[in-house]
């Protein structure tokens, strides 16, 4: 953001909304290659039992050594995390990584086209998924765990952030604990409009009015 020339000049909100549509949105500003990126979050569950599956395990399998193993024959690199368990660098640039209820998250890199983008995850998810297979370890494309009460998911990234958050949530009630530990993404791609159907289900046991709002982005969702 544009810095005054004094701490003493007031700021002008139009010139702040501006610079801000400027610079984050790149309203106004020069043309720049349009890229596109993804995510896949993927429910990791014991493929015998359907419990979700621990990210490190005294004996038994488990993602995390699984990941490792993973990394060594794909030639990912391992990268320290400050949320716990360690990140994975992909040769083109993505990324994989954990979300508070041991999900795995894919994070692909900025591709110029959606063939390019699929081809990554593509690359990524599918060896990743046999591997995980052969390991005992399903690893679901799902937006809920289907199996488990949120009793039975465990938070498994401990980090402040991450126990912050679980404090805040718990808090409000346990559906937001289920949102935190047992979902994955849906991906939509950018340029077309979809339609899906929510369900809700009121576990306060009273009467309530509930909206949903979309994100900062896109404008309709």
């Amino acid at each position: 953001m544009t810095v005054p020339a004094t701490l003493a000049e007031p700021l002008a909100p139009a010139a702040l909304l501006a610079d801000l549509r400027s610079r984050a949105f790149g309203i106004g500003a020069p043309p720049r290659p349009r890229r596109i990126g993804a995510e896949v979050e993927l429910v990791a569950l014991l493929a015998d039992t359907r419990a979700p599956a621990p990210v490190v395990a005294p004996e038994g399998p488990a993602t995390l050594p699984l990941l490792r193993r993973h990394a060594a024959r794909h030639g990912w690199r391992e990268k320290f995390s400050p949320y716990g368990p360690p990140c994975f660098v992909l040769p083109d640039g993505g990324v994989v990584s954990y979300e508070p209820g041991g999900q795995v998250e894919v994070s692909a890199a900025p591709f110029s086209s959606a063939s390019a983008l699929l081809a990554s995850l593509r690359a990524a998810v599918l060896p990743l998924a046999e591997a995980a297979r052969d390991e005992g370890i399903a690893l679901l494309a799902v937006g809920i765990d289907p199996h488990n009460p949120v009793e039975d998911a465990p938070l498994q990234l401990c980090g402040p952030r991450y126990g912050r958050m679980a404090e805040y949530l718990a808090a409000i009630g346990p559906g937001r604990a289920r949102m935190m530990r047992e979902t994955g993404s849906m991906q939509v791609n950018p340029g077309k409009l979809y339609e899906t159907t929510f369900v809700a289900h009121n576990l306060t046991g009273r009467d309530t009015v509930a909206q949903a709002i979309p994100n900062v982005a896109p404008s309709k969702a």
